[in-house]
């Protein structure tokens, strides 16, 4: 006669009462005025029925005087419940989907639901003090494991559970690499910033392991699981990394930056550049450390002196590219001081910061700093009156802001510009708010004002004076248009420089250190030029534009002095096949002084290589590759790099006359035969040339390695920025630093390749 079982919802002979009663766990009352003897009965029910509680883990009808453990009766045994702050916190795991969770006299036991409805009691209780019995129980009595095999006549909870249990694809499934889903699935979690308690939830590991149970097993079970995986992936990835570096054919230059985020924690962003075994120049994100103290010189060389160690990047640590902040000063110089280096000659400035600097002189003029400090504590009258005092920049902020701080002005601005279009604009642009003293959003501020010209004119003509603010102070004029119209002519080639020093300088241009030098000397004619358009007609331009220009061009002369503290900018250009020390003829020819200093600093740094990589055997002849004419483009950065070669017709042949070239930095430079039309990609032309220079070709590699700004620090804090949210403002330092640097190797293309070898091998 086939044994009883018992189903997890009542029949329809069973009121819903009387099923309440079969599980609700028995009052103490009615336990002690049961029989000692075990009942092989029919289900026994407490005296008086109570308000049912939630079910505890594994519930199913139990009768409790049944129940022993070890031939001893389990006087009040009852649901174990768990506190309702752990509930739901862990995922539950899979034996309680076989078995109950119940309670004697403070300890746990674990009920086999199989085998009390077939009524062999005394052998399906186990003490719970862990999972490994209990498994070996239901998968050598009941065929039951954590990967499948559950009887059909056990409910399933969700659809996914279904989807486990079907084996659609039968023999026909590929076997699965385990770590190689590992390694996927937390790529994904980095590379998409999915917050750890989503990857762990349950409902993304049965999303995962849709159709392929025994992939469950290979998810992680808690947002603790999670990040240590990560700091392990981390320890694991920064070893290949290391190797990697140590394999490079160039010095590894350093950028460094600082950023708060919005938990209030502040990091110090470190990215390496190198050349490369490809012989492009690679960029690596190496720590994201939290800096402790004050953004002091000492506690940033102390950041960048732990990343220097953990890399083992002593031998080949190059230079330092950072912003002009006094504290990066002291920092190069404590490094300098631990690692043996000249701190002038290593210590490179961010272009992006210069030219920042030099466009917020000519926006804001004196006092930018003072400015920003009166604004951080002041209330919105005050603001509106700072600005005003920053001529036509200043009224045209304060217009925009006017307009933007209500919905209800933005859409009637909206209805304006709609009268205002030519007939063939279809589409309505939005104002563009400045992000206060920054200059990227003032151009794109002043840009789009212009566009949007006659529908400012337009809301200013129909403005009705209110409490909120005069705005007539800031309406503007058609000299106050023409002056904005020159800043935005001004400072369009100082953005197309920033978008061009950007880059990432894979072949040695678009964002190499050799067009930092070109840059400035650019926008040093820019503001000569304007400055001489000034003086021809002074009566044209405001007082407010005379003194910012005058500001502007005192900031960058300020800055390109600070560029001859070291040779490695005019060495950089130097090393460009087609400039060499023409370069400085042509574009310097009015500072005969400075163009003097420009051979004798190279040849020092030379001398340095020349030593270092010193070699016994003569160089052959060099070796001559054709280069494919360039043709000229009309950018700013196109013109000035077509140099006038008739400078130097005399000097070439002069010295060659005077003496014999004795080493390869001299035939580099006064051998004739080594001319190039302008070459785009200066890594190859070098690297084709190794042989017949093969110092010049190292100190080439070096030197075209080192970016013209710090961007990449930036690129790396806007990804963080996605990391580090309101919902997320309590991970830890160790575990940003780990996630980011993740997410930066992957982005780099460096993981991806060592995933497929590893799935391929």
């Amino acid at each position: 006669m086939p044994a009883p079982s018992f189903s997890s919802t009542p029949s329809s002979s069973r009121s819903a009462d009387q099923f309440t009663e079969l599980i609700i766990q028995p009052s103490i009352e009615s336990s002690a005025k049961k029989s000692t003897t075990p009942s092989t009965g029919p289900l026994s029910s407490p005296s008086s029925v109570r308000a049912p509680r939630p079910l505890a883990d594994g519930a199913f009808p139990i009768r409790w005087g049944a129940l022993q453990y070890n031939n001893k009766r389990l006087s009040d045994a009852h649901y174990y419940m768990k506190h309702k702050r752990t509930t739901g916190k862990t995922k539950k795991s899979w034996i309680w989907d076989h078995g109950a969770n119940i309670e004697s006299e403070n300890e746990q036991y674990w009920l086999c639901r199989r085998c009390h409805e077939t009524g062999s009691d005394c052998s399906t209780i186990f003490k719970y003090n862990g999972n490994s019995a209990i498994a070996y129980h239901l998968k050598h009595k009941h065929g039951i494991s954590e990967d499948g095999g559950v009887p059909q006549h056990i409910r399933v909870s969700n659809p996914w559970d279904r989807s486990k249990k079907a084996n659609s694809f039968g023999p026909l499934r590929t076997p699965i690499a385990g770590e190689g889903y590992r390694q996927q699935y937390l790529d994904w979690v980095v590379a998409h910033d999915v917050s750890f308690r989503s990857a762990t939830a349950g409902d993304t590991c049965d999303l995962l392991s849709y159709g392929r149970p025994e992939l469950e097993r290979l998810l992680p079970t808690s947002a603790t699981t999670l990040s240590s995986w990560i700091m392990a992936a981390f320890e694991t990835r920064r070893e290949s990394l290391k190797a990697e570096l140590k394999e490079c054919r160039s010095a590894v230059h350093l950028s460094c930056d600082l950023w708060t985020s919005t938990s209030g924690m502040s990091l110090c962003g470190v990215v390496a550049h190198f050349v490369g075994v490809d012989y492009t120049n690679h960029q690596a994100l190496l720590g994201l450390p939290r800096l402790y103290g004050s953004h002091s010189g000492e506690n940033i060389a102390n950041c960048l002196s732990s990343v220097v160690t953990q890399y083992d990047l002593e031998p080949k640590l190059g230079c330092f590219m950072m912003d002009n902040a006094q504290d990066n000063d002291r920092a190069v110089l404590q490094l300098a001081t631990r690692f043996g280096f000249d701190p002038d000659w290593r210590r490179l400035r961010c272009s992006g910061h210069v030219i920042n600097l030099v466009v917020k002189a000519i926006l804001y003029g004196k006092g930018v700093s003072k400015a920003e400090r009166q604004l951080q504590c002041c209330n919105d009258q005050e603001s509106f009156s700072i600005w005003r005092q920053r001529g036509v920049i200043g009224k045209v902020h304060n217009i925009v802001r006017y307009i933007t701080r209500s919905d209800q002005r933005r859409q009637h601005f909206e209805t304006l510009q709609a009268e205002a279009l030519q007939d063939d604009e279809l589409f309505s642009l939005q104002l563009i708010k400045d992000g206060g003293i920054r200059w990227n959003s003032t151009f794109s501020m002043l840009e789009r004002a212009l566009k949007l010209r006659n529908a400012i004119e337009l809301f200013c003509a129909q403005w009705e004076r209110d409490a909120d603010y005069d705005l007539s102070q800031d309406f503007l004029k058609r000299s106050d248009w023409e002056e904005i119209q020159r800043f935005v002519a001004l400072l369009k080639p100082f953005k197309d420089a920033t978008l061009e020093l950007e880059g990432h300088a894979i072949h040695g241009n678009y964002g190499a250190l050799w067009q930092a030098l070109e840059m400035m000397d650019i926008l040093d004619g820019l503001l000569q030029e304007e400055k001489a358009a000034v003086a021809a007609d002074p009566r044209s331009y405001s007082n407010y534009y005379v003194a910012g220009l005058d500001a502007g061009y005192t900031k960058l002369m300020k800055y390109f002095d600070l560029t001859a503290k070291t040779p490695y900018y005019r060495a950089a250009i130097c090393l460009v096949p087609s400039f060499k020390l023409l370069y400085f003829k042509d574009k310097w020819r009015s500072h005969e002084i400075w163009v003097d200093t420009v051979e004798p600093d190279v040849r020092q740094l030379y001398n340095e290589y020349a030593t270092k990589y010193s070699i016994t055997e003569p160089a052959s002849p060099p070796q001559q590759t054709e280069q494919p004419q360039q043709t000229p483009e009309l950018g700013r950065f196109k013109l000035h790099r077509r140099l006038d070669r008739s400078v130097d017709v005399d000097s070439n042949s002069d010295r060659r006359k005077r003496r014999r070239m004795v080493d390869e930095f001299e035939r580099y430079l006064y051998d004739e035969d080594v001319v190039e039309p302008f070459v785009e990609e200066p890594l190859t032309w070098w690297r084709e040339r190794e042989k017949s220079y093969p110092i010049l070709t190292q100190m080439a590699f070096d030197l075209f390695s080192i970016p013209a700004m710090s961007a990449e620090c930036e690129r790396v804090f806007s990804q963080s920025k996605r990391l580090i949210t309101d919902e997320r403002n309590r991970l830890g330092s160790a575990t940003i630093e780990a996630n980011e640097c993740l997410k930066n190797w992957l982005r780099r293309g460096h993981e991806q390749r060592r995933l497929r070898d590893m799935l391929a091998g």
